[in-house]
């Protein structure tokens, strides 16, 4: 049986490469969160990794960056408020 004209077989790998991609994201997300909260990084470093996380998420899922931003951008300022150490004058 075709799922939206995809014949079910490609459908089901289709979204099994989708949620590999996801969880994927979600590990290099999560391991960023804690370099902040663990590394004593400064905040620019901090953004930094943030910007890498972003780029590396835009390669992902290209047409998904409003999604991203919605999901991990205010829990990584968040993070970045309340771990990051000053940038050095």
């Amino acid at each position: 049986m075709a799922v939206n004209g995809i014949p079910e077989d490609l459908w089901t790998q289709l979204v099994q490469d989708e949620d590999r991609k996801v969880l994927y994201l979600q590990g290099i997300v999560d391991t960023a969160v804690l370099k902040i909260m663990n590394a004593r990084i400064t905040r620019q470093e901090a953004l930094n990794l943030v910007l890498r996380v972003r780029g590396l998420a835009c390669e992902l899922f290209p047409d998904s960056m409003a999604t991203f931003d919605l999901i991990y951008m205010s829990r990584f300022k968040r993070v970045i408020d309340e771990f990051a150490l000053p940038d050095p004058e």
